[in-house]
């Protein structure tokens, strides 16, 4: 999780979140990689933005992969309303 913390704070976002997510039964690292995937939508998919355009956008279509590795049963359950369909 420290490495984690670390290529989040020198700005590589993607790798961060990669590297919550292996952490799979750490609630803290499930949590940090979730308010990180779900900061970068929120960043990539601007109010306006077609449908088209997001499912086009590598970052967003690589931030929703993340997502389905989410260990959801360690989330609590507003976390898990807002990754789950």
């Amino acid at each position: 999780m420290d490495a984690a913390e670390i290529h989040l704070e020198e700005g590589r976002t993607m790798k961060a979140i990669q590297l919550f997510l292996m952490d799979r039964n750490n609630a803290t690292s499930m949590r940090r990689g979730y308010e990180c995937i779900v900061q970068q939508l929120w960043r990539h998919l601007a109010f306006g933005i077609s449908r088209k355009s997001a499912s086009e956008n590598p970052i967003v279509l690589e931030l929703l992969e993340f997502g389905k590795q989410l260990n959801v049963g360690l989330l609590d359950s507003s976390a898990t309303d807002e990754v789950c369909p």
